[in-house]
C-alpha cells in the first residue's frame, strides 16, 4: 500500500519473519528526481525599443505582450536591399542548471508577412520563431539552446510588422510541451 505525500512517498511494508510472524514498518522513499527545469518569460518585462511595442490584451498572460504594429517598418523596394530593420526586447534570465532547453514562444501572427521575430541568447546567432497559424494566440517552437547555470540575455528581434509574442517557455524537459497561458516564473528574471 503507497501512499504519496508532497514530494516524498511513504510505503507500508509487510515482512514475513521465520514462523510467519509479520513485522510492520514505514519506509522512507526518496523525492522523485525533478522531469526538468521550467522558466516562463512574460516578453512584456523586457526592455523594449522600437518599434517594439507593449500590447495590452486580457487574452495575454498578465494582460500584456509585445508587437511590431502593422506599419512600423520601412517598406522594401524593388531592386534595392531590404531596409535595416531595428527594435528589440532583451529579457535578462537566471538558469539553475546546465541544461539543453527547448525554446517555445507564445506568438500572434497577423499573417504570412506578420510572423516571425528572430531570437539571439548572448550574443549568438539568430534564429528565427515564424508558423503559419494566423490571428491566435498559439504556441510555437524555437530553437535548442546549450544553456549554463547562471545568468544569460535573451533578445527578441524585430523581423516583420504584425507579429506579437506573449511569452517565452523554456524547459530542459524534452517531453514538455506549453499549453495557453503558461503560468511566469518572474523570480528567473533579472532586473
Amino acid at each position: 500500500m503507497k501512499r504519496r505525500r508532497g514530494a516524498e512517498a511513504t510505503a507500508l511494508a509487510l515482512t514475513l519473519g521465520l514462523g510467519g510472524a509479520i513485522a510492520l514498518g514505514v519506509v522512507r522513499l526518496q523525492p522523485a528526481l525533478a522531469a526538468g527545469t521550467v522558466l516562463c518569460l512574460e516578453a512584456e518585462a523586457g526592455k523594449l525599443t522600437a518599434p517594439v511595442t507593449l500590447y495590452k490584451s486580457n487574452d495575454c498572460s498578465g494582460a500584456a505582450a509585445i508587437e511590431v504594429p502593422e506599419g512600423a517598418n520601412p517598406k522594401a523596394e524593388e531592386g534595392k536591399p531590404p531596409p535595416k530593420l531595428t527594435g528589440e526586447c532583451t529579457l535578462t534570465f537566471k538558469v539553475p542548471q546546465d541544461g539543453t532547453y527547448s525554446l517555445w514562444a507564445r506568438a500572434w501572427w497577423l499573417d504570412g508577412c506578420g510572423n516571425s521575430f528572430a531570437v539571439s541568447v548572448d550574443g549568438g546567432d539568430r534564429a528565427t520563431i515564424s508558423s503559419g497559424n494566423y490571428k491566435r494566440w498559439h504556441w510555437v517552437r524555437g530553437p535548442k539552446l546549450r544553456l549554463t547555470a547562471g545568468t544569460h540575455t535573451l533578445v527578441l528581434h524585430n523581423t516583420e510588422d504584425g507579429a506579437r509574442l506573449d511569452q517565452i517557455f523554456l524547459t530542459s524537459d524534452p517531453a514538455r510541451i506549453p499549453v495557453g497561458k503558461e503560468k511566469a516564473t518572474p523570480a528567473a528574471l533579472v532586473k
